[in-house]
């Protein structure tokens, strides 16, 4: 439907369940409704690719990139098939026992999510939450990747600092004191498109030129 210039498979369908319905702007027209949908969205997916031609899958592509925001990522897929983690992030407790919790990816030579890179990056201790979130924004830039979360150690505080990032949206706080038998340590995890260069990101990560 975008690559024949519609924002819906049946455009006269959706509008007249538009204009039955009395809680809806009809002055609207779908293809803002489309754009709206484009500025708000941290990632978007071009599904059933497989069943596009290159052509059309290629003009399809470059006309949403000249739509999307600064870091937000274009992803295609066939059959819905995406790692659940680029969609939702990482259970909130997984942070904690990352060596227990193997990635899909780990032990597989042949997944449906090979698309898709999952690696874990350790740090020391973080002077100040602006540091990190200033290198985690700087990696977004430069890297394919879409979704980066885990916890921080930041120097002087006695709470650890949860980060989650996603396109251009980033969200830090603390979360909770460190334990007596925890060591103060900054891991995040990093999911993104397949091929990820895993050394510059880790030296964006570490402070690094790169």
């Amino acid at each position: 439907a975008v690559d024949a210039g519609l924002f819906a498979s049946d455009p006269t369908a959706v509008q007249a369940q538009r204009e039955a319905d009395q809680a809806l702007d009809h002055d609207s027209p779908l293809e803002e409704v489309f754009d709206d949908q484009i500025n708000c969205a941290d990632l978007i997916i071009v599904n059933k690719a497989d069943e596009m031609s290159a052509a059309s899958l290629e003009r399809t592509t470059n006309g949403l990139r000249t739509k999307l925001r600064p870091s937000v990522k274009l992803i295609e897929t066939s059959q819905s098939a995406i790692d659940a983690g680029v969609l939702l992030g990482l259970a909130a407790a997984a942070e904690d026992d990352l060596d227990a919790r193997p990635s899909h990816h780990d032990g597989s030579d042949d997944h449906e999510h090979d698309d898709f890179d999952t690696f874990v990056v350790d740090l020391p201790e973080i002077s100040n939450p602006n540091v990190l979130t200033d290198r985690i924004e700087k990696l977004f830039k430069r890297h394919d990747v879409l979704r980066l979360k885990g916890f921080a150690a930041i120097s002087g505080r006695d709470m650890r600092l949860l980060v989650q990032g996603v396109g251009t949206r980033l969200n830090s706080y603390f979360d909770r004191d460190w334990h007596q038998d925890e060591t103060r340590r900054t891991r995040l995890v990093v999911i993104g498109l397949h091929g990820l260069d895993r050394a510059s990101i880790a030296s964006i990560l570490e402070g690094g030129a790169d």
